[in-house]
């Protein structure tokens, strides 16, 4: 996950584990939130967008957010041991 921390565009919102294991969520300012969640030797990444000004779709940091916990919380028992 230091990848994804380290990556400037990004903005760190919160740091917490699922099923054990690392998650880190962050923001791509007024485009996506993304729900990266650990498995050696990276990630699975769960991305929902969002838009301030959009008309039709998610407009919220937050609720993006909510909706791709939901989503890896769903995953989350199938997730594999590695991604080798």
């Amino acid at each position: 996950l230091n990848e994804r921390r380290d990556d400037y565009r990004l903005t760190t919102i919160d740091e917490t584990t699922l099923e054990g294991r690392n998650v880190l969520v962050s923001d791509f300012p007024d485009l996506s939130c993304n729900y990266s969640v650990e498995v050696e030797p990276g990630f699975i990444d769960f991305m929902v967008g969002y838009s301030p000004s959009s008309k039709s779709g998610i407009t919220e940091r937050d609720v993006a957010c909510d909706y791709a916990r939901q989503v890896a919380e769903t995953f989350a028992p199938y997730f594999p041991d590695t991604l080798y």
